[in-house]
């Protein structure tokens, strides 16, 4: 699942800045979570909360998010 984090946190980085990674890290802690063992099933509620907490378009919010989940969810 480590992989997965790893690119949503570059596709952020790319899209928002550097902040994109604490903004990661905070959700999963927020989630109650640790990077190390995250659930799959929870990859798309994490690129919901990051995206919202990391880019304050709505707009480009939702194509953000759509691409995303396109990319990394299974």
């Amino acid at each position: 699942m480590s992989d997965r984090i790893d690119i949503l946190e570059k596709e952020l980085v790319d899209l928002a800045g550097p902040l994109a990674v604490f903004v990661i890290k905070k959700q999963i802690k927020d989630m109650g979570l640790r990077r190390e063992n995250f659930p799959e099933e929870r990859m798309g509620e994490l690129i919901e909360r990051s995206v919202k907490n990391a880019i304050f378009d709505p707009k480009k919010q939702k194509n953000v998010e759509r691409n995303l989940k396109k990319m990394l969810l299974r």
